[in-house]
Order: C-alpha cells, then sequence, then structure tokens
C-alpha cells in the first residue's frame, strides 16, 4: 500500500512540475503546418539534399505557351505548389517561396492550386506547374 501511494505522490509530483510541458508539446505539434517550415537552414543547405533527375523539371522539349499558363518564363520554373485556402507557398526554380518574395525581379502576388502570378508593377505573368498545363 505505501508503494502505490509513493508511485502516487510521484505521478502528483511530475505532473504539477510539468506545467503543462506534456500539453503544450502536443498542441504545439498540431498548430503547425508544412507552410511554418523555416526555410532558411533549407536554402543554405540545399545542395546536400539534391540528387539523381528532378520528376519536376520540365523537359527540355517542351515549348513555351506565352505569358499566360507558362511552364517556363525568364528562366523561372514553378516546380511545386503547397496550396491552403487563403495561402501556401510556392518552389520556383527550387525554391520556397512565399506571398510577397521577390523571384528574378518579380513579386509574387498570389498563390493559386495550379498556379502562381508574379508582377513587375506593370505586366502580370501566371505560371503553371507541369501536371496542370496542357501540351501546346
Amino acid at each position: 500500500m505505501k508503494v502505490i501511494i509513493s508511485l502516487f505522490l510521484i505521478l502528483i509530483n511530475l505532473l504539477l512540475v510539468d506545467k503543462g510541458g506534456i500539453k503544450s508539446a502536443f498542441a504545439e505539434k498540431d498548430k503547425n503546418s508544412l507552410m511554418d517550415v523555416n526555410t532558411t537552414g533549407l536554402e543554405k543547405n540545399e545542395s546536400q539534399y539534391k540528387w539523381g533527375n528532378d520528376p519536376f523539371l520540365v523537359p527540355k522539349n517542351m515549348r513555351h505557351k506565352g505569358q499566360e499558363g507558362a511552364l517556363r518564363i525568364n528562366g523561372m520554373v514553378l516546380n511545386g505548389i503547397i496550396y491552403k485556402s487563403g495561402g501556401g507557398v510556392a518552389i520556383i526554380n527550387n525554391k520556397i517561396i512565399k506571398k510577397g518574395d521577390i523571384v528574378s525581379g518579380k513579386k509574387l502576388v498570389e498563390i493559386l492550386k495550379d498556379r502562381v502570378i508574379l508582377s513587375d508593377g506593370d505586366e502580370k505573368i501566371e505560371l503553371m506547374v507541369e501536371s496542370f498545363s496542357s501540351n501546346p
């Protein structure tokens, strides 16, 4: 009986000392999403993660489709999109870009499910992910 009481007191002591650490650790895990990832470390060490062929790379024989819905404009390629309602991140030229960031002198103004819209002030450019575009 003394052993059970001792274990019970130790358990209560641990819970009081923890002050929500276990609960807050689980709550923190649920709050974060892939879009909240700090990308600076990934970009600095990107050479460590490169291997073989890039499955998102547009084939060299793929023609441009013009300014609207293009696969590649001014050397910019939309490699992928992580989209959620009201926001998201885009992967342009293998770099993670958020709304408002500048890439190749163009500002990323909108991220949609299948494309991104960039602007340099005068001109708006749409880049599409290859799998969403139709071949010319």
